[in-house]
């Protein structure tokens, strides 16, 4: 028996074993500087100084594998944080003494993490790119300018281009994500890299994107929620038809938008709560739109309280005294799924028969947003 125990004790110790993640690296340029390693929830599970350019983490227990962080820490300089996906083995890691903000050079036999260092590589591809073509134009524009000659059609078209790579720019995620899925078709973190994305500034792109993920991705917990995401955005683009907002007004009528008989239609989301809609409250009750002065704009205000008292109590206090709907169902209110609300507050602009002709438009953007619309309309 004695000795079945120890044989017990023996195959458990070598299990732990086959558990353990062990990390060595460089990290030459940094003088003073430290090494974390954090788990998926953000607790450290191990750190050690820089010493002569190099580190060395220990073999470190992983209960399982995840996403986890590596952060490079210097004295007097922002920390940087480098996602890892972590699994038992050994991890050699090396920084680019160039430019330490730089996705470290990874080494490992994990292949989660060999993906995560192409998708990586890929982006600083792109994004240099990217980077480079603007840099050019900017040179070339700021020779034209400075020619004695007068302004030509050269001048303008150099500008226009920049303009265009300038906005290109801002969708590079949207870029990098789908030559990475073109690439790397068969990858297994395409969802997992895309959950923290602006889907906002391209949801057409991105939509594109998630179509191309495995089967596998988008079943997964971050792919359903993704799809259902983008699925959502999708459908309030620019032009499309609003969806219904569901509830009712504190008398029990519903709204019909189009028989607001205006121009523009603000549509607010709130919650009685929420600082930032109080507050914003007071701003719109003390210092009307102007277009609602004009009567050309209406605001409709949907709630997302449950307590029917929170939310008469809050129009009351706010003395709000524009159209307020609610269906009392909190964060269950389909009309959080059905508009996309991810924060409150958040405005929709509609016009006059509720096509969407703006979301998530900022609160100090309204007006100008407003007038831009009945400008051109």
């Amino acid at each position: 028996m004695k000795y079945l125990y120890l044989l017990f004790i023996a195959v458990a110790f070598a299990g732990c074993t086959r558990n353990e993640i062990e990390i060595t690296g460089t990290a030459y340029g940094v003088a003073d500087g430290t090494i974390l390693l954090k788990d998926a929830s953000g607790q450290t599970l191990a750190g050690v100084n820089i010493s002569n350019g190099r580190f060395h983490i220990g073999k470190t227990y992983l209960p399982y594998s995840y996403y986890g962080t590596l952060t490079l820490s210097q004295a007097g300089k922002s920390a940087q944080d480098f996602e890892l996906y972590l699994e038992p083995g050994q991890y050699e890691i090396v920084f680019d003494k160039n430019n330490l903000n730089n996705y470290p050079q990874v080494t490992s036999g994990s292949a989660i993490q060999n993906q995560l260092s192409a998708y990586h590589a890929l982006d600083e591809e792109i994004k240099d790119a990217s980077e480079q073509k603007l840099r050019l134009l900017d040179g070339k524009y700021k020779r034209a300018i400075k020619s004695p000659q007068k302004w030509d059609d050269s001048t303008t078209s150099i500008a226009n281009q920049a303009q265009i790579e300038r906005t290109k720019a801002l969708g590079i995620g949207q870029q990098v994500m789908m030559a990475y899925v073109n690439k790397y078709p068969k990858n297994e973190i395409a969802a997992h890299m895309m959950q923290g994305m602006d889907f906002e500034a391209d949801p057409a792109g991105y939509y594109a994107v998630y179509q191309k993920l495995t089967s596998s991705q988008k079943n997964s917990d971050e792919g359903k929620a993704i799809g259902s995401k983008l699925k959502a955005i999708i459908r309030l683009v620019p032009g499309a038809p609003a969806p219904p907002i569901v509830g009712t007004t504190p008398d029990g009528k519903t709204v019909d938008l189009a028989a607001l008989h205006k121009k523009v239609i603000l549509v607010e989301f709130w919650k009685a709560a929420n600082v930032a809609s109080r507050r914003n409250h007071q701003v719109m009750v003390s210092n009307p739109f102007p277009a609602m002065m004009s009567n050309k704009l209406a605001i409709v205000s949907v709630s997302l309280d449950r307590k029917r008292d929170w939310w008469l109590g809050s129009m009351r206090d706010d003395k709000l005294t524009w159209t307020q709907v609610s269906d009392l169902k909190g964060i269950d209110s389909p009309n959080r799924n059905n508009w996309a609300i991810d924060d409150l507050p958040t405005y929709y602009l509609l016009d006059g028969k509720g096509r969407i002709i703006e979301r998530n438009v900022s609160f100090n953007h309204i007006s100008t947003s407003v007038g831009n619309y009945l400008d051109s309309h």
